[in-house]
């Protein structure tokens, strides 16, 4: 299983859909990052629900894009200053919470041998999936000196 928190689900979504919708050669490696996505969009939803509830609770309506999409409109000026705490509040509870999803982490030399095609913000905002190898190496050897 992999951790993460639903801000870094949210900052990250889109890195990692760009990451697993590569061509990869190691199956296994190809087979973990599906999963994963699968797991990672619908835990999403859920939390888009959850947001919205919280978002319906203060007075948010929907409001049709030019795109088409929907989405939730806020008159923060509406509400008084202890609504826009709470809201605010319950907000950050939201965004700090700790998520499981179906997973393992992906080692940098997985990623290598993959030739997959990945930006340094990508590295940035994945922190929570890609294995830093030295890290583990420098572990092991502290752990195995002790």
């Amino acid at each position: 299983m992999l951790t993460l928190t639903v801000k870094e689900l949210r900052e990250s979504l889109n890195s990692f859909a760009n990451l697993a919708g590569q061509r990869i050669s190691n199956v296994r490696l190809a087979y973990n990052l599906g999963k994963t996505l699968k797991s990672l969009q619908e835990e999403a939803k859920y939390i888009g629900e959850q947001e919205k509830e919280i978002f319906t609770r203060y007075g948010a309506t929907e409001q049709k894009q030019m795109s088409g999409d929907v989405a939730l409109s806020l008159d923060q000026d509406a509400l008084t200053a202890e609504q826009r705490k709470e809201f605010a509040d319950q907000i950050a509870v939201l965004q700090s919470l700790q998520i499981e999803v179906w997973g393992s982490k992906v080692s940098l030399a997985d990623l290598e041998i993959s030739a997959v095609i990945i930006s340094a913000h990508d590295f940035s905002v994945l922190n929570w999936l890609i294995a830093d190898e030295e890290v583990v190496a420098i572990a092991k050897a502290e752990t195995a000196g002790r």
